[in-house]
């Protein structure tokens, strides 16, 4: 009982023995050179925000495609002795990206009405008409529609990006099989990942401790979001950091290799006491030469866990609890010391009270009891992806196209929406949307070889722990079956950094199990045979295909960066009081120019046409403001900013509605001038370019409207608001304002219909639809026409009320009656002490309501809930 473990050199070298690993050249060689290519994106992307911006992604596809190339070079070289492979799953991802192809090409409609008939039945409605007829003005440049062919996809430009990114996870897939499944270089790589997942944990962790609301305390995220240290978003974050667990687990299996082993034999004696000497016997030998490696991964098993349970993301800790459970589940049965899996648990265990120490587990008893709350609640996935069971009817086989799930999901939301959705949330439902029961079966059937192949390695495991399969095994188990769980909650497979990651490690692992099953057999001086093998002219086709990608994705990023710079300009300026003080004509032409190089290229690239259409708004913008700056006198409008009369953008122009005498005026002067005729006329005529390359955006349907209003065309604005409504019946803020277009356009009987639906769906907009409306909409008749029977609605519209001057005693009084009746309808025992304070305060009773509150306060978590409704009670009574 001196060793755990036989000696190394009384045992026969890894190689000779059954299950052994592959004899390890010495020294460099050509193929090294593209495995530390590799090496770069993979430690990389993920401090660069998981290559979420599209420079960065660009930049990543690039580098992927040099370092695929350079690989194959270095086969035709004669630099690889061992065998290609191509792995089935390979196969079945190319056959993913094929139906991709097929998605945005353009078929005859006879064809799409074969595949997909209310697909096609559907764009058709969408489609534009033809503008040239409605808005002479924008005769030039404009044709009459040509639809006898069409893409299934609704954003072929959007799928076509898709696929390229999609052939790059194929390409990392191929690299980790092929350049990762040698010995030496995949605990490298393992070794590695786990060092730059821990490194990520950790400054995730310290930023989080003392964060400012900025990634890099710099930072800040111009759209929303829950960032987690370098990530924008925590679900992408755990799902990162669920992947480097795994490696760090296979990092602490190479550390304990030569420990790894149970001890063999009958444990000596069977007293009480005997058991006892040889269990102490075992610790104090596997304690006795602790060393570096061996501290070192355990303290990033413990950072690991720590921030896994500090991105506070749901999907993430379900994930890693399932995926560890399985992992205890399949190694307690292995010749494993034990010692090694107890101790696992104990630093995990340290890590939640590390958690615990920080606040962090308080956090969690609210997102825990949110996610049991079943609720009408605006971000309620459940309501989501029944969404989009009812929206995959549209086309079951194929799909809508990938990427168009933001595109097809407003027209089946079934109720309130407050954002558009980028993801479902659940990637398997996204992936029945998107590639339809045809691509959700291909997915399926790679997941399936993916378990069977860790199925195949477990079996080995037993003869290899100190090789090759078992750091191997480890890292797919915990990595990828976390990852498989985690996509039925979150989205963390859409970052690059997280592709990648998965796509290598699957890769790594289908290699090594082929490499395994066929035995490693040196091929000296017979290179020439990987020339003739199936798997050689596959990778070449995809090398082809990733150069595609890398084009493809270098016209979209640049796209992107020609507006990027004068747009945030803009934006860090919004607080000043010139805001257009840091633009100039000259930068915005200078990026128009480029947009309309790429256009000439790619002329149905959506996301082109529509930042080509927002400069020539601000462009327009910009001169407007010159010309109002000169005439400021003249128009007479006072200390209103100028600046918020010519940013016509939607949401700010339909707050102000040019209600007031000044705004009209000026509205009236930039209407007379040339600014209008030489670029609102071209941003109105790319949007209208825009909305022909893909029919299904309602934010660009609404962009239009407002334009063809501005350009005194009511018809155009009428036409395109219907269209807005159609095509997001559930977006509150779109429906306030539709109706005030309709308003502006003297609809006021369409007008009042989208303002009621908006108020019924969000009873918060209706004091922004009052403000909207002025003195052309009375607030008593407002509130007799308009407000449905809800007794939430009525709660807000209470609210409102007290907030508010004008009739305050007619409008008060009148709600007061109607919240009444509807508490009135609820039993005594369910009326909520906040409910009865504000039908009091709407009566003027401040002393019944102070008391209603006051109570309620001190029954504490009896009738209320410990955190919510206890808060807001004393929000209430504050404002009693």
């Amino acid at each position: 009982m001196a060793t755990i473990t036989p000696p190394i050199e009384r045992r026969a070298p890894a190689q000779q023995r059954p299950g052994g690993t592959p004899p390890q050249a010495t020294g460099w060689t050509l193929e090294d050179f593209p495995r530390l290519m590799a090496f770069v994106p993979l430690m990389l992307l993920p401090w660069l925000f998981g290559g979420a911006d599209p420079s960065i992604e660009g930049l990543g596809l690039f580098w992927t495609a040099g370092t695929f190339a350079l690989w194959l070079v270095t086969v035709l070289l004669g630099g690889r002795r061992t065998p290609l492979v191509f792995p089935i799953v390979g196969l079945l991802v190319a056959l993913g990206i094929g139906l991709g192809v097929a998605q945005f090409w353009v078929w005859p409609t006879e064809k799409l009405q074969e595949v997909a008939p209310k697909m096609l039945q559907l764009r058709q409605e969408l489609l534009p008409g033809d503008e040239t007829a409605e808005f002479p003005l924008l005769s030039t440049g404009t044709v009459k529609n040509q639809w006898d062919e069409l893409a299934l996809s609704p954003n072929p430009e959007e799928t076509r990006h898709s696929v390229a990114i999609l052939v790059w996870a194929l390409a990392s897939f191929l690299i980790g099989a092929n350049l990762f499944a040698d010995p030496k270089w995949s605990k490298r790589l393992l070794v590695a990942l786990a060092i730059n997942g821990s490194l990520v944990a950790f400054f995730g962790i310290f930023q989080s401790l003392s964060w400012n609301g900025a990634i890099y305390w710099t930072l800040d995220l111009t759209q929303g979001g829950s960032p987690f240290g370098p990530f924008v978003n925590r679900n992408n974050a755990g799902g990162f950091l669920n992947m480097s667990f795994g490696c760090v687990v296979a990092a602490v299996a190479m550390a304990y290799s030569t420990r790894l082993r149970n001890l063999s034999g009958p444990v000596a004696g069977r007293s009480i006491a005997s058991r006892k000497a040889a269990l102490r016997s075992r610790f104090q030998l596997f304690f006795a030469d602790l060393n570096a490696p061996q501290l070192a991964t355990f303290s990033m098993v413990l950072c690991l866990v720590t921030a896994i349970l500090f991105t506070l993301s749901r999907g993430t800790i379900v994930a890693f609890l399932i995926a560890g459970m399985i992992f205890l589940w399949s190694t307690w049965s292995l010749p494993v010391n034990r010692i090694v899996l107890l101790l696992l648990v104990v630093v995990g265990i340290g890590g939640v009270w590390a958690a615990d120490y920080a606040g962090v587990l308080d956090r969690w008893e609210i997102r825990i009891q949110e996610a049991l709350e079943y609720s009408e609640k605006p971000d309620d996935r459940f309501l989501l992806w029944n969404d989009l069971l009812e929206a995959s009817k549209l086309s079951p086989w194929v799909g809508t196209g990938l990427g168009s799930f933001r595109y097809v999901m407003p027209l089946f939301h079934t109720r309130l929406v407050e954002r558009v959705y980028y993801h479902a949330e659940n990637q398997y439902l996204e992936t029945l949307l998107e590639l339809g029961i045809s691509g959700t079966a291909l997915l399926g059937c790679t997941l399936l070889l993916m378990l069977i192949t860790l199925i195949a390695l477990r079996r080995r495991c037993a003869n290899d722990l100190d090789g090759l399969i078992f750091p191997v095994f480890l890292a797919g188990c915990i990595g990828l079956i976390a990852q498989m769980v985690g996509s039925l909650f979150d989205f963390g497979l859409v970052i690059p950094s997280n592709m990648i990651l998965m796509a290598t490690l699957a890769g790594m692992m289908s290699g090594t199990w082929i490499w395994h099953r066929r035995g490693y057999s040196n091929l000296p001086s017979s290179y020439l045979r990987n020339l003739f093998r199936p798997a050689f002219p596959l990778l070449i086709a995809v090398g082809a295909g990733l150069t595609w990608s890398a084009l493809e994705e270098r016209d979209a990023v640049a796209a992107t960066l020609a507006t990027q710079q004068s747009m945030y300009e803009r934006f860090d300026a919004v607080e000043d009081e010139n805001p257009y003080e840091n633009l100039t004509l000259t930068a915005i032409d200078d990026a128009k120019n480029l947009l309309e190089t790429i256009l000439a290229r790619r002329p149905d690239d959506f996301e082109a046409r529509n930042q080509l259409a927002q400069l020539w708004l601000l462009r327009y913008q910009l001169v407007a403001f010159e010309e109002l700056k000169q005439d400021r006198q003249s128009l007479d409008i006072g200390d209103i900013p100028l600046w918020n009369l010519t940013d016509i953008s939607i949401g700010q122009m339909s707050a102000s509605g040019f209600a007031e005498e000044g705004d009209a005026k000026a509205l009236e002067e930039l209407r007379n001038e040339s600014a209008v005729k030489e670029n609102l006329l071209p941003a109105l005529r790319e949007l209208i370019a825009a909305r022909r390359a893909c029919a299904w955006s309602a934010d660009l349907a609404l962009d239009i409207a407002w334009l063809s209003w501005i350009g005194q065309d009511p018809l155009l604005a009428n036409q395109y608001a219907a269209r807005a409504e159609k095509l997001a019946p559930q977006f509150a803020q779109n429906l306030v304002e539709i109706g005030s277009i309709d308003l502006n356009i003297g609809r006021l009987e369409d007008a009042q219909k989208a303002w009621k639906k908006a108020i019924g769906l969000r009873p918060d907009t209706f004091d922004e639809i009052t403000d909207i409306a002025g003195s052309r909409w009375d607030l008593e008749e407002a509130i007799q026409n308009i407000v449905p029977e809800n007794l939430e609605i009525l709660i807000q519209l209470s609210r409102l009320s007290l907030t508010r001057m004008e009739d305050r005693e007619i409008v008060q009084k009148q709600l007061a009656g109607m919240l009444g009746k509807a508490l009135e309808a609820i039993p005594e025992a369910d009326r909520r002490p906040q409910e009865k304070a504000l039908l009091a305060r709407l009566t003027g009773n401040l002393e019944e309501a102070e008391r209603e509150l006051s109570n309620a306060v001190k029954l504490d978590g009896k009738q209320l809930q410990p955190r919510q409704d206890r808060a807001e009670v004393l929000l209430e009574l504050g404002r009693v």
